[in-house]
């Protein structure tokens, strides 16, 4: 029996590395790794230099390969954001948060339906959930781009 989970995702000016991305899709084509489940012949389109998609045959399955892919395609950012996210069959949730630097696993919370998604207008990584009148306040810029 499979651990079955829909995935959904956010791209935040995500500027990559092409021969990278090349070498993640090449990666994830090949059905005879058995560390290779849901993100199975994963395409990567880029234009420009920027990541816009990613696309799977289907969004519902057991990605077992949620890890691996994410320390992949980390590897090939070189700015922006990216964030991934699992509900499961069983309503439990997950993702991770991919930056040029880090991964950030993420636990699902609830929160306030006015609180938003809060970007670094600089360097475009999460601030985290804020309301927007704080957001304004703070000026749309992470600590270390306020320390600058």
């Amino acid at each position: 029996m499979g651990y079955y989970s829909t995935l959904s995702f956010n791209l935040n000016k995500v500027i990559v590395d092409g021969n990278k991305i090349k070498e993640v899709e090449a990666y994830f084509s090949d059905c005879e790794k058995e560390d290779v489940t849901g993100f199975y012949n994963v395409k990567l389109p880029v234009k420009d230099g920027e990541l816009i998609d990613i696309e799977l045959e289907d969004y519902y399955g057991k990605f077992y390969d949620d890890q691996l892919f994410a320390k992949k395609l980390k590897d090939a950012i070189k700015e922006g954001t990216v964030q991934f996210s699992f509900v499961g069959e069983d309503g439990s949730t997950w993702g991770y948060e991919l930056t040029p630097d880090r991964i950030i696993e993420l636990d699902g919370v609830f929160v306030p339906i006015w609180f938003r998604q809060a970007y670094c207008k600089n360097c475009g990584v999460l601030i985290g959930y804020i309301e927007e009148k704080t957001l304004k306040r703070l000026g749309n810029v992470c600590n270390s781009c306020a320390k600058k």
